[in-house]
């Protein structure tokens, strides 16, 4: 009898312990992210190879190319966004690096 109510009492705790969900740790905003693949260069592959003379991958050239500009263009906003805040008054720059 006593297995019986010792088991009734574990199940009934690991029913009300799934009951309640569990929080997760406070985060902060996700950051969005963007996956960039190589360009198919299949179209102009022939050209490429007699301009440069020998087999280039001129696609993923182009997707390096959009990766750093992409990254050029969130450092600036990132400077801009601070020169902003330090300039508003009342306002502080926070996150200062």
């Amino acid at each position: 009898m006593r297995k019986v109510i010792s088991l009734a009492a574990l199940l009934l705790l690991f029913s009300v312990a799934a009951a309640y969900p569990q929080q997760a740790p406070a985060a902060g905003p996700r950051k969005k992210r963007v996956a960039i693949f190589d360009f198919d260069y299949a179209t102009v592959h022939s050209d490429v190879a007699a301009l440069f003379g020998q087999d280039v991958d001129v696609g993923k050239g182009i997707s390096d190319l959009l990766v750093t500009y992409l990254v050029k263009d969130q450092r600036s906003r990132q400077s801009q966004l601070r020169r902003k805040n330090w300039e508003t008054p009342g306002r502080g720059c926070d996150y200062r690096r």
